[in-house]
């Protein structure tokens, strides 16, 4: 399995001596745990602010060690001189066997710096897509970093952010915070501590398996159809990790304003999703809905989710004392929807004991 790992220096004028301490002995070690795995490395940089230059030096001082393992490693850089005169000296002193170099020639010249840049991001999109996926830490946020993450989430390669350092790697998890803690749980808070750089290379593995398997669920989504944007959110969010999810817009067959229909597809649903607002309210179809799920949710046959969209009072009776969340924002909805779903075995079980008990 093939690993890039990116990064470095942050230059966000805090103690630059602490930071490249940090940087040093976390990659080294970093390195030298991949290495043992059996793992390939992919770098870009040769420079000592890079996380790379002291991940190659990890993988050496393991080489050095071990009589039988020969790690293998790839090199992505830009086609220029200095890159390459860097990388020549870095690789020859280090004495390991296996090393692959890659030189992307730069799509642009190598000046002004804009173009130096390009020619970077370049190389690292070349070592990206060759990958499984991305160990990132640190960084300058103003750097191709940023970009590079969004290009990986484009092309579905998973990025594992390093936060102890902050910079671009803290940019990337703080945009994916909710859909790393879906993966990771109790084990998010490795991600910023350097003293747990050894449970970093188990943490890829479970963010390259993706979410988590099981009984998938199935969700019916009840919404004004003059207010859509936040279902389709929520349809993206629960399709993504594997869920069946049913609309009234395009799940429905056609006969799909009957009282008739609406109650079958209601009643596949295992979760019905409400999405309460002003508009809602004043829906006799989205009432409709929300009767019947109301009397499933009593009865103990499917969890029910209700998400107050905006300040409109919660009208029917049986819905007031149900717990219900209150979200203004996509993040708050992202939080919500991926706490809810961890707890939905519990929730399942607690059905089962309730239906077996009556």
């Amino acid at each position: 399995m093939k690993i890039l790992v990116i990064g470095g220096v942050t230059g966000a004028g805090k103690d630059s001596g602490e930071e490249a301490r940090v940087l040093k002995k976390t990659m080294l070690r970093l390195g030298a745990l991949i290495a043992s795995r059996g793992d390939e490395i992919v770098v870009c940089s040769p420079f000592s602010d890079s996380a790379d230059y002291y991940i190659l030096q990890g993988i050496a001082e393991f080489a050095k060690e071990s009589t039988t393992a020969h790690p293998v490693v790839s090199i992505y850089y830009p086609a220029i001189p200095a890159v390459e005169a860097e990388f020549k000296k870095l690789v020859s002193g280090l004495n390991l066997l296996n090393v692959h170099r890659f030189p992307c020639m730069p799509l642009v010249g190598e000046k002004p710096p804009e173009d130096l840049q390009h020619a970077w991001l370049f190389a690292q999109l070349n070592a990206l897509d060759l990958s499984a996926g991305v160990i990132a830490v640190g960084g300058r946020p103003s750097g191709s970093l940023n970009l590079l993450f969004h290009l990986a989430d484009a092309r579905r390669k998973p990025v594992l952010p390093l936060t102890f350092l902050r910079g671009a790697a803290q940019v990337h998890y703080d945009a994916k915070c909710w859909e790393l803690r879906d993966l990771l749980h109790n084990d998010i808070d490795v991600l910023g501590d350097p003293s747990s750089i050894d449970r970093v290379p188990s943490l890829m593995e479970t963010i390259l398996a993706g979410p988590h398997g099981g009984e998938e669920s199935t969700f019916f989504i009840s919404y004004a159809r003059a207010r859509p944007n936040e279902a389709d959110y929520i349809e993206t969010l629960l399709r993504r990790r594997g869920h069946i999810v049913y609309r009234d817009e395009e799940e429905l067959e056609p006969s799909a304003e009957t009282q008739a229909e609406i109650i079958r597809s209601v009643q596949r649903a295992s979760v019905f999703v409400a999405l309460w607002c002003k508009e809602y309210a004043c829906s006799p179809w989205c009432n409709d809905e929300l009767e019947i799920a109301l009397e499933r949710h009593k009865k103990g046959l499917a969890v029910l989710w209700i998400f107050c969209i905006d300040d409109t009072r919660i009208v029917p009776k049986a819905a007031r004392g149900l717990n219900y969340y209150a979200v203004q924002s996509r993040e708050e909805i992202e939080g919500k929807i991926l706490f809810l779903l961890n707890k939905l075995p519990e929730h399942k079980a607690n059905n089962l004991s309730d239906r077996i008990g009556d």
